[in-house]
């Protein structure tokens, strides 16, 4: 099954992103889904959720996909 969210992506600085559930409230631990780092040519995914993992892909959008898609 693949569950969809809103995604909040929030700059952190040039090359880091935190990638939150934007139906979740404020106040949620489980409303931050990830971190997202470019490093070189390659944006690294840190998941929070179970089952936590660190991914790379070829771009931003490409790991707020994995994000939304998990």
């Amino acid at each position: 099954m693949t569950v969809r969210q809103r995604l909040e992506v929030m700059e952190l600085s040039d090359h880091e992103w935190r990638v939150c559930d934007a139906d979740l409230p404020q106040g949620d631990a489980q409303r931050v889904l990830g971190y997202v780092e470019k490093r070189g040519w390659h944006y690294e995914l840190t998941r929070l959720r179970s089952p936590g993992e660190r991914l790379r892909f070829g771009s931003l959008t490409d790991s707020l996909a994995a994000l939304n898609n998990a």
